[in-house]
């Protein structure tokens, strides 16, 4: 008899998950006109989520639209492996977590001076 209390217990306990869950949405990122980037914004600022181009040397653009790109997130550029140089624009305060992580051929980093 406990098994059968035990298991009807969480029976019940699954369907209120299923029946009363909230749905977790998560921003869905945005690419600019070129193609060339990935982003989420909010509040008018960008957060550049993943760079797509194979470029040697990249501008990272001060903005999408009306959006102001403030922040690189976390492994945007990873796996780049043909980059080589970046330049970030004034607009800039942060770099998140292994942005460049397998990017071996990245010898040049040009920062706003406010970084």
């Amino acid at each position: 008899m406990n098994k059968k209390i035990v298991s009807f217990l969480l029976s019940l306990c699954l369907v209120m998950l299923a029946v009363f869950a909230v749905p977790v949405t998560a921003s869905a990122a945005e690419v600019d006109e070129t193609g060339l980037w990935e982003f989420t914004q909010k509040n008018g600022m960008a957060t550049i989520t993943k760079y797509k181009g194979d470029a040697a040397d990249v501008v990272v653009p001060d903005s999408f639209g009306d959006y102001l790109v403030v922040a690189i997130g976390d492994n945007a550029f990873a796996e780049c492996q043909k980059l080589e140089s970046v330049t970030f624009p004034k607009t800039l305060n942060s770099i998140g977590s292994k942005a460049f992580s397998g990017c071996w051929r990245l010898t040049s980093v040009t920062l706003p001076e406010n970084l």
